[in-house]
């Protein structure tokens, strides 16, 4: 329910609101809710912004084994982000969310198949690989992730994994732009 309005979709845009619904959420227990609200925390989004009050709810939400939440935590610890930099720290929590999102993704679920290229195309908790990045977005593409035909766009732009092909970049980001991806339209100029 917070998602509508948080992104205005049928309601009227009320960020206030939608961190009210992920508090009660995360009040509640759930995962989901307790990441979402973290989140809320950690950009200003509808609540003050509070990095304390974030790490507290991501860290519940990685307890429960919200593999999201663990990634953002350990991306805390890599930067140093109202946490001390920890960089074995953040491989720990990097590793336990690649495992978590591949029993995820390997059920069908296209946002693990998107994350699981993000950890491979920045080197979370495994290797660096562009290669195997870019096959994770088409996965997860396939599986209806749209958010993963912008990350198919931005890797043919730059270069990364795939040889350079702006024709080709251009008409996977009027593809995401198409589906309601705004940063996608800034991708296409």
């Amino acid at each position: 329910m917070a998602v509508i309005f948080e992104r205005g979709l049928g309601v009227a845009h009320d960020l206030p609101r939608a961190a009210r619904l992920n508090a009660r959420s995360a009040e509640a227990g759930s995962p989901g809710g307790l990441f979402r609200s973290g989140a809320d925390y950690e950009y200003g989004v509808g609540v003050t912004y509070d990095l304390a009050r974030a790490y507290e709810k991501y860290d519940a939400s990685a307890n429960a084994g919200y593999a999201t939440a663990t990634y953002s935590l350990g991306q805390i610890y890599r930067d140093g982000f109202g946490r001390k930099k920890n960089t074995g720290r953040a491989n720990e929590l990097f590793a336990k969310s690649l495992k978590l999102m591949r029993q995820y993704a390997d059920a069908g679920n296209s946002a693990a198949m998107y994350r699981l290229g993000l950890h491979h195309e920045y080197g979370s908790g495994t290797p660096k690989n562009l290669e195997t990045a870019l096959e994770w977005y088409r996965r997860a593409y396939r599986a209806g992730n749209i958010r993963a035909a912008q990350a198919i766009g931005w890797a043919l732009e730059n270069g990364r994994g795939v040889k350079k092909d702006q024709k080709r970049a251009c008409a996977w980001y009027k593809l995401a732009a198409k589906h309601q991806r705004p940063s996608a339209r800034n991708n296409l100029g």
